[in-house]
């Protein structure tokens, strides 16, 4: 079965360890060898359902520095790129009040499913002003947010019966979500990740090199998915972002420079093509 960017449900279903990209004992897969690695993927035969406002997802692994990047593209464009008005959804979890925090320790799926109702409300948010925009920049979004979840449940921190519930209220809310126009996802080892947030007292609940190769893993699986067919995007990159900050910031703004261009290109050739039948 495949998967579009108008049925998010289906990616648990597909991130399972049947893949070619594998992790094995201590030795964990660097982002420099993985295929299509810093490519650009284009899909225009995607684009004929594709309309504006649409959303660019900035997914991956922590301390990858996605959303220090994605501030830094804003800057530069002043949320505007090309005539077309852009607007940020912040990660979910950056926006729970600090009063709730400490559920992240007590009850992380809970805590994440807190995270994922704020991505929600705030794509619902920007919903009321569509017709003053035309792309939702959003930091770790609905994608991101299943592919957290499985490795939730790989680590089995939680119930598999929970995977149902959370399933079922997430197809409620796919009718009112905006289309996904791309995806780019950051990748970094567990180690580099570590290594980056640099020391600390005790183990987080993420920031453990446990559970951030299984989250790593799980990655791997949806660029596998992606490399493969069975999971279908318009504009796809995955980055590798082990590098100095400079070389991942011309990375991160070729990027969504190169997907924005085709995407509108795209979206506007078919206009034009509309209005001439």
């Amino acid at each position: 079965m495949l998967w579009s960017y108008g049925d998010i449900s289906v990616v648990s279903r597909l991130i399972q360890p049947t893949i070619d990209i594998k992790i094995s004992g201590q030795m964990v897969y660097p982002p420099q060898k993985i295929p299509k690695i810093d490519k650009l993927l284009f899909n225009s035969e995607l684009i004929r359902d594709l309309s504006i406002p649409f959303i660019i997802e900035v997914m991956g692994m922590p301390q990858s520095g996605k959303t220090s990047l994605i501030h830094s593209f804003l800057k530069k464009t002043s949320d505007l790129y090309q005539g077309v008005r852009i607007r940020l959804v912040q990660e979910g979890a950056r926006t729970i009040p600090s009063k709730y925090k400490y559920i992240k320790y007590k009850d992380p799926f809970g805590f994440h499913l807190m995270g994922g109702i704020k991505v929600f409300k705030g794509i619902l948010n920007n919903m009321k002003h569509s017709d003053q925009f035309g792309v939702i920049i959003q930091d770790r979004g609905m994608l991101d947010w299943k592919v957290f979840a499985q490795a939730l449940f790989t680590k089995r921190r939680v119930d598999l019966k929970w995977k149902e519930i959370e399933e079922f209220y997430l197809c409620e809310f796919e009718p009112f979500i905006f289309p996904i126009g791309g995806v780019i996802m950051c990748l970094t080892r567990p180690e580099i990740s570590l290594e980056r947030e640099g020391p600390r007292k005790k183990p987080g609940i993420v920031m453990n090199r446990k559970f951030l190769k299984i989250l790593y893993e799980q990655y791997l699986r949806f660029h596998s998915g992606i490399l493969h067919g069975d999971i279908l995007l318009p504009c796809y990159t995955c980055l590798d972002l082990e590098c100095k900050i400079e070389e991942g910031l011309k990375k991160f703004n070729d990027a969504i420079d190169q997907m924005l261009q085709k995407l509108f290109r795209t979206i506007r050739m078919g206009v034009r093509k509309t209005k001439l039948h």
